[in-house]
């Protein structure tokens, strides 16, 4: 998970630490829920491998939702 991904997450418990309302807190652990579920499936971690090369090395799960892209047709 990236750092800003973290950071936010934190910063919304810390802001709600103090919540008593029952549904409030249900609504709060369901849009976290979601948001993780949305993080773990879209976004696809990477490390560079060679900086000379440009190469990077990506980190995929299998909880990956994968998409048919369509290969860009070039102008001529």
């Amino acid at each position: 998970m990236s750092e800003a991904a973290r950071e936010k997450i934190n910063s919304e418990f810390k802001a709600n630490r103090n919540e008593t309302d029952r549904e409030k807190i249900d609504e709060l652990l369901k849009t976290a829920e979601d948001c993780e579920m949305l993080i773990r499936t879209t976004v696809i971690q990477s490390e560079l491998v060679d900086i000379e090369k440009n190469l990077y090395r990506m980190h995929l799960r299998e909880d990956l939702a994968y998409q048919e892209n369509e290969s860009p047709v070039e102008e001529k």
